[in-house]
């Protein structure tokens, strides 16, 4: 007599529920953190504007809310953000990175903005060190 292999019904409908299970509470964390890790686009775009200033400074005595005169880019490497530069004082400017329109970044709600300010030489990193990861 021979026994018949293979799976039953019951056991294909078990591995079934606990995949459904298993990616109902993955996937969702999965983005979350895939949405952090983009965010360091906008970080090193941040951080090109920040160098790019203190050259600019270095060599005119002032800050420049001109893109062009630092020689950058207003997107971000990986074209998720797009950049703004403001500058109220020749002593102080902010740089915001904006998600761009159509990017994944645009779900973030955490981080609507990310900015950078800097007066008299001294950053300030915002609007929290979570945007920044760190």
């Amino acid at each position: 007599m021979r026994t018949a292999s293979g799976f039953t019904l019951i056991e294909i409908a078990i591995v079934l529920a606990v995949t459904a299970l298993l990616a109902t509470f993955a996937l969702p964390a999965m983005e979350r953190r895939m949405t952090a890790a983009r965010r360091a686009d906008a970080t090193v775009a941040l951080e090109r504007v920040q160098l790019a200033q203190e050259r600019h400074r270095a060599l005119h005595g002032l800050y420049s809310a001109d893109a062009s005169a630092l020689g950058i880019s207003l997107r971000s490497p990986e074209g998720l953000y797009t950049l703004e530069l403001r500058t109220e004082t020749a002593d102080s400017y902010a740089a915001v990175a904006l998600p761009s329109e159509g990017s994944a970044q645009r779900d973030d709600v955490e981080c609507t903005e990310i900015s950078l300010q800097v007066i008299q030489g001294f950053a300030t990193p915002g609007p929290s060190r979570r945007c920044w990861n760190r």
